[in-house]
């Protein structure tokens, strides 16, 4: 029989190599590069509505938002939420040249980021851009901006480096390989497996979800479709077993992913497959294809997890 305090080295020591075992920086460089390349594309999208919105006499102004916490007494329930343009348009005013430099800002960290230049700050920048441009949109947000946010900041703990170049120097300790990479890895994989269990638990709890027509009701309204799919979808068979299958997806997807690494093992490609075809399916259904583009990169991020290793090894 083990002893107490055997057992809890053994755990102690399954959990540091979890979570803190060096990982090479090359993968995870290469999902970070993905995520800058969709902030990158957020960042320019934002740009086609951003003198509308958020401009001075916009319904979005920091006046209007301003004058609206104040009527709902939200004052005290809003303090957490914190933008660096709160501050600039204080000073200098809600012009849209503030909001077009600050959005140029963000892409050119995006550029910096996917080149591996100017260090760590650099990632951390992004990540503070992001999510000030996040929070400053306010009631506009959703879970893009959520699962982006948080995405960009578990790849920003990752040492620096250029996301697509073979040539790229050696980092941190062990050469190529540093816990940071290791630790940023897990990070994304946890988030983006608790996401999708959250995401799971929504569908599951409305009804649309059970009778079958969440699927035909996420295409429906076809002017904000990029393809429709509602003709394809109108025979009650083809939208009831799309709706499951996306329901059932989720669950098995991840269970499969963790249960095997995806880089070694076919159950584990399976598993990612099956979720990345999650996502296209959700980008095609309901034109989210930002949301389902975030959602498939940081999907890899599970299969950069090692093996835990055991006390023996």
């Amino acid at each position: 029989m083990s002893s107490p305090n055997l057992s809890a080295r053994e755990s102690a020591s399954a959990w540091d190599a979890f979570w803190f075992s060096p990982a090479a920086v090359g993968p995870i460089a290469k999902i970070r590069g993905c995520l800058c390349i969709i902030a990158a594309i957020y960042f320019i999208d934002a740009m086609v509505d951003a003198s509308i919105w958020y401009s001075d006499a916009s319904s979005f102004s920091q006046i209007n938002v301003a004058n609206f916490f104040k009527t709902a007494q939200l004052q005290s329930e809003t303090r957490w939420i914190l933008s660096p343009l709160f501050f600039i348009e204080s000073v200098v005013g809600s012009s849209s040249a503030i909001h077009y430099c600050y959005l140029t800002l963000g892409i050119a960290l995006c550029i910096a980021s996917i080149a591996g230049r100017g260090g760590r700050w650099v990632n951390w920048a992004l990540w503070i851009v992001f999510a000030g441009w996040a929070n400053r949109i306010l009631f506009l947000s959703g879970p893009t901006e959520i699962l982006l946010s948080l995405s960009l900041f578990a790849s920003a703990i990752a040492p620096p480096a250029a996301a697509w170049r073979r040539d790229q120097p050696a980092l941190g300790e062990n050469g190529d390989r540093h816990w940071s990479a290791g630790f940023a890895g897990r990070l994304l994989a946890m988030q983006i497996s608790l996401f999708g269990m959250l995401t799971f638990a929504t569908m599951v709890a409305q009804d649309v979800w059970w009778n079958g027509y969440a699927a035909y009701a996420m295409n429906a309204p076809t002017h904000d479709r990029t393809i429709n799919l509602t003709e394809i979808l109108s025979p009650t068979i083809a939208h009831e077993l799309l709706t499951h299958a996306l329901v059932i997806a989720l669950p098995i997807g991840f269970w499969l992913a963790w249960k095997n690494r995806p880089s070694t093992n076919r159950l584990g490609r399976i598993g990612t497959g099956l979720l990345v075809t999650w996502c296209i399916l959700i980008a095609l259904l309901g034109s989210h294809w930002l949301y389902a583009a975030t959602f498939a990169t940081c999907v890899f991020a599970i299969g950069l997890n090692p093996e835990r290793r055991t006390a023996s090894q």
